[in-house]
């Protein structure tokens, strides 16, 4: 339901709507905090698994002239056994003006230098963004850029609505800025961490940074994950039909072999895990270290066939390809195989697919019937109530009955919880 109809429906003004999701994004931040400092110890001595990736939510454009849409991105991380949302942000920062930074960059002279160098390098200023958006408008709207041409805003003035509401965080910022706080939630009480993001976003080098030290201290591994994302479900259900018989063809020749698994480094072992040993140690047993970081690994993201190929499909990782980050020499086989069977980013896949029914303003866009474009007729036009309404899509997810069909939620799973959090219980927090 839109904003304008709950406003309909309730007999109520916008802006008091407006303020009821402000109280109501309050709360569920101030609960989800205090509920979340015991995740240090919910980790402590355990090797979790976790998934990273990012989606991309349309906010409409307004001023004089013309209408563009503005993307907002959503960066997430799940717990994958749980499918607790650790984190979820996005690239809005509500407490700095565009217009102001460019003022105080036009002072110090930051225009001038490379971004790296700038003082103010964080976020987009108004005119360096406004430029970006018209750019990129005729380029995906090839057959309305003339009409466009003659409608930009002319100057930087206090009718492009945007730029008074909130500023873009550049890509990169941002992306440090989720693993940071996904490193501060975490502690340091736990066994090892592992992390596997989708390598079409390349975030993956932003947590080799983040977690550099905590690297070369071998307590967290990476791993870029690729999959066939576009197949048909009787395509997927073939796959794991070939995976099943695949996995029954391994399984006999472990018998054959006498080949007993190892332990590796999780508590609780997958019928996969033993054949995925089998299978890597009859590959890589006679292998030097250098070669096998080299079949592994991919630091320059364009590789087609480094990684593991994982033969026993997944219905929602079908074709799963896991690419080492960090050096795959360091763990022996038991371990390697149990990280390419945990391995996947379905679990944060499924939460960008449920934000995307569960809120209106962030479903995908219609196909116009006068043109071909895309006309996002339900999305919002303040990019700060896209915050607002992913900080609380994320509490509804974790802590109440209102996205799960199981008998527990996440935050029951994973400790944090003894029930379902209910509304009188949120409000008189």
């Amino acid at each position: 339901m839109t904003l304008s109809a709950i406003s309909r429906l309730l007999d109520t003004s916008l802006p008091e709507v407006y303020s009821k999701i402000d109280f109501i994004h309050e709360q569920c931040q101030a609960f989800a905090a205090d509920r979340e400092k015991r995740l240090p110890e919910v980790f402590e001595g355990d090797c979790p698994h976790f998934a990273t990736d990012t989606q991309i939510l349309q906010v409409n454009w307004p001023d004089k002239g013309i209408r563009k849409l503005v993307e907002v991105r959503h960066m997430c991380t799940v717990h994958s056994d749980s499918k607790y949302v650790i984190a979820s942000t996005t690239d809005v920062d509500p407490d700095v003006h565009p217009l102001a930074v460019e003022r105080a960059m036009d002072i110090v002279g930051d225009k001038d230098k490379p971004r790296s160098m700038r003082e103010n390098a964080r976020i987009w200023f108004a005119s360096e963004y406004i430029e970006y958006i018209c750019k990129r408008h005729e380029a995906t709207n090839p057959k309305s850029s003339r009409w466009h041409r003659n409608k930009k805003p002319r100057e930087l003035d206090d009718d492009i609505r945007l730029l008074e509401m909130a500023a873009r965080v550049r890509q990169d910022a941002a992306e440090f800025a989720h693993i940071m706080l996904l490193k501060k939630k975490m502690g340091r009480k736990y066994r090892l961490l592992n992390f596997s993001v989708d390598r079409d976003t390349g975030v993956s080098s932003a947590f080799l940074a983040v977690f550099k030290n905590e690297v070369q201290k071998r307590v967290v591994r990476i791993a870029d994950v690729t999959m066939a994302k576009n197949e048909s479900h009787p395509r997927r259900l073939g796959f794991v039909a070939d995976g099943n018989r695949e996995l029954e063809r391994v399984e006999y020749l472990m018998r054959q072999a006498g080949f007993l698994p190892g332990g590796g480094d999780q508590a609780v072992s997958r019928p996969q895990d033993g054949a995925m040993e089998y299978l890597l140690e009859a590959s890589f047993g006679n292998m030097a270290l250098s070669d096998i970081r080299e079949l592994l690994m991919d630091h320059t993201g364009q590789s087609e066939t480094a990684g593991i190929h994982y033969p026993f499909h997944f219905i929602n990782e079908p074709h799963k390809r896991v690419i080492f980050r960090t050096d795959p020499t360091r763990l022996d086989y038991a371990q390697m195989a149990q990280f390419a069977v945990r391995a996947g980013t379905h679990p944060v896949d499924m939460y960008h697919a449920r934000a995307r029914t569960k809120v209106m303003g962030f479903e995908r866009g219609l196909s116009t019937s006068g043109r071909k474009s895309l006309w996002y007729y339900k999305q919002y036009y303040n990019p700060v109530m896209v915050m607002k309404l992913v900080d609380i899509l994320r509490f509804a997810h974790n802590y109440t009955d209102l996205m799960v069909k199981e008998h527990k939620s996440p935050a029951m799973k994973l400790g944090i919880a003894k029930g379902f959090v209910y509304d009188r219980d949120l409000f008189s927090f």
